[in-house]
């Protein structure tokens, strides 16, 4: 898979775990530079299929799974919620 694709998946899965976890309506509270960390981090995901199926289940999740590398981010972003 090339590099752009790589980057274009990535971005499609964080974006759906924002979603799915409700840590999208915070995105607007970020900087840009915690956002772009935040997609280097889904880029460098060792567990993409898992992710994948995750996101599948289309359900609201009240948290990332355990080896989401953003975990940490979402869990602080819904804390309020």
């Amino acid at each position: 898979m090339g590099i752009f694709m790589k980057i274009a998946r990535s971005r499609q899965r964080l974006s759906r775990m924002f979603g799915l976890t409700g840590a999208a309506e915070q995105l607007a509270f970020c900087d840009e530079a915690e956002v772009m960390a935040a997609e280097a981090r889904c880029m460098s995901c060792e567990e993409p299929e898992a992710c994948e199926r995750f996101l599948a289940s289309g359900a609201k999740h009240g948290a990332a799974p355990a080896y989401c590398r953003n975990r940490e981010m979402i869990e602080r972003l819904t804390a309020d919620l």
